[in-house]
């Protein structure tokens, strides 16, 4: 039961990352926070409509399975294999239904993101950086050669601008 447990830890773990992060691809930095609600409320209601229906088709299938059988000895393991088997391939049908929309859904390219804020001052403490964002991820044009604060027209929107020296 161990090796089956961290099999499917391992495997979660390496499917909901990518997952939520292709969701959100594209989104724009201020709405990050929305698109990833929506991502983790979609996919709790998605799985509790899709383990209800799983269960129904599979109890359809054993009901069945039972009334056009001859009562005989076994019957009721065939009857939970016949189950399993009939709702394994209809998750089987489901997922290859979702994989063929997503292929079609999903762009092929999407634009890059602008860093924030933030990420000006982490690349300005490594020394990384070459360019200038403001709060909102827009690029910020300014005089270039100097490490300095720049305060954006707008507001209180405020960049970084750091270049490598």
């Amino acid at each position: 039961m161990l090796p089956g447990l961290l099999v499917i830890g391992v495997g979660m773990g390496c499917i909901f990352a990518p997952t939520f992060s292709a969701a959100t691809l594209g989104v724009a930095p201020n709405e990050a926070g929305i698109a990833s609600a929506m991502v983790n409320t979609s996919q709790q209601v998605g799985g509790s409509i899709g383990t209800s229906l799983l269960s129904t088709i599979y109890a359809s299938a054993v009901v069945k399975y039972l009334t056009s059988h001859p009562r005989v000895p076994g019957l009721a393991v065939a009857a939970q294999a016949h189950g399993d088997t009939t709702a394994f391939w209809w998750a089987a049908g489901i997922f290859g239904l979702g994989f063929l929309l997503t292929l079609l859904i999903m762009p092929s390219q999407s634009e890059g993101r602008s860093a924030t804020t933030v990420a000006a001052l982490a690349r300005y403490a490594i020394g990384a950086c070459n360019h200038e964002d403001t709060v909102d991820g827009a690029a910020v044009a300014n005089g270039a050669g100097s490490r300095q604060e720049v305060f954006g027209a707008v507001g209180n929107r405020r960049a970084i601008e750091c270049v490598i020296l």
